[in-house]
């Protein structure tokens, strides 16, 4: 009998659950033997984007390391996401090895597709994983690593908020 571990019920520490999650996701993206499986993953759990904005992209979409998504959740008409150099590279490599044309879809599968394959590659690490959970890993270990830092001539609202006892001017 398999034992599951699902990303949501990890408990204790904030920083030992930070380290289970970046781990099991790390491990998730690692056992991805295609490019095109990996690079949606990493989209995903390094970029947070959705799993319905990844599967709209288009090959017109990147420019550089920016991504345009197209009417995101956000009922914005676009926003745009920006990548590390490394997955980039990978991505325009991808594009080019798969002669993708401008207007066609980077990941011509549906999310009835994407979901099942982000299961499979959960369960050879035994792990419960959806697609949605690699966006919230995402989210979650860029709010433990995001430092503020207020201008040294002013003193935001956010950080009175965080601290109380830093004076208003």
């Amino acid at each position: 009998m398999q034992r599951f571990v699902t990303i949501e019920n990890i408990q204790g520490s904030p920083d030992e659950a930070e380290s289970i999650g970046r781990q099991v996701v790390d491990e998730v993206i690692y056992r991805c033997q295609k490019v095109r499986g990996r690079l949606i993953l990493e989209l995903q759990a390094r970029r947070g984007l959705r799993i319905g904005e990844v599967l709209n992209l288009r090959a017109s979409d990147v420019n550089a390391r920016r991504l345009t998504l197209r009417h995101p959740k956000s009922a914005r008409e676009e926003e745009s996401a920006f990548m590390p150099e490394t997955l980039a590279m990978r991505l325009k490599g991808y594009i080019e090895a798969k002669s993708i044309l401008p207007d066609d879809r980077l990941f011509p599968i549906c999310y009835s597709t994407a979901r099942p394959f982000v299961l499979r590659l959960g369960e050879k690490v035994n792990v419960k994983i959806r697609p949605h959970d690699l966006r919230l890993h995402s989210a979650t270990y860029a709010s433990r690593t995001c430092k503020i830092r207020p201008s040294s001539n002013t003193k935001s609202t956010f950080s009175r908020t965080l601290n109380p006892m830093i004076p208003e001017r």
